[in-house]
């Protein structure tokens, strides 16, 4: 059957990296191993792309001992075993973020539109990726209002455009359903508890705090 780009499953979930699973089904045949091997691509791949990424700020030596220490993180091993689809943002994220870092400096929109593509079809990973495409948004901005040239202009409204259009089907979901889609987020989200929801300003504020701190810790 078809793979819709949003589903119910665990709270709701977008479904891109279903489509990684399934071609690695058609090819090698269903089963435990390849339904984990599917996702653990992803993990490998972050690690060549976040080498490259830290590259672009740190030396060689820094670089590769941090990539290393990546490899052997608990949360890097722990989602690229078991099939979690999480473990495809942060792929996304990185090469999104490289890509984008590069027509920045350079001043050259076609990696700024490969950027918006790739940032776009991130958005079908995993929920929290909502959060990435806000911060580089807001810098696109920040460069118009400083350089207040027509390069920011046109960089900023082809990278609306583009991330627009390859998130488009998901982006639908969100504006004709939002319950439906922010379900997953109001399930995980501190401030849907009735801790939060009776309390008054000052213990809503410690609560949010405490929890920042205890996700910090985690």
């Amino acid at each position: 059957g078809s793979i819709p780009p949003y589903v119910n499953s665990a709270i709701g979930q977008p479904t891109g990296p279903l489509y990684i699973t399934a071609i690695i089904f058609k090819i090698f045949d269903p089963s435990i191993f390849t339904l984990r091997l599917s996702m653990s691509i992803f993990g490998i791949l972050t690690v060549g792309v976040l080498y490259i990424f830290l590259r672009y700020h740190f030396s060689t030596v820094v670089s590769f001992l941090t990539t290393l220490s990546f490899c052997f993180a608990l949360m890097h091993i722990h989602f690229s075993h078991i099939a979690f689809m999480l473990i495809s943002a942060p792929f996304f994220a990185l090469l999104s973020l490289i890509i984008f870092i590069i027509g920045r400096k350079q001043k050259k929109l076609l990696y700024i539109i490969i950027s918006a593509f790739i940032m776009g079809i991130g958005m079908y990973s995993y929920n929290t990726f909502i959060i990435f495409p806000i911060p580089l948004f807001i810098l696109l901005c920040a460069d118009l209002l400083y350089y207040r040239k027509a390069y920011q202009l046109k960089a900023l409204l082809v990278y609306i455009c583009v991330f627009v259009v390859s998130a488009a089907p998901l982006l639908y979901i969100m504006l004709s359903d939002p319950d439906f889609y922010f379900s997953h987020h109001r399930a995980y989200s501190i401030l849907s508890t009735p801790d939060f929801l009776n309390g008054r300003l000052w213990n809503k504020s410690i609560l949010v705090l405490l929890n920042g701190i205890q996700n910090l810790k985690s």
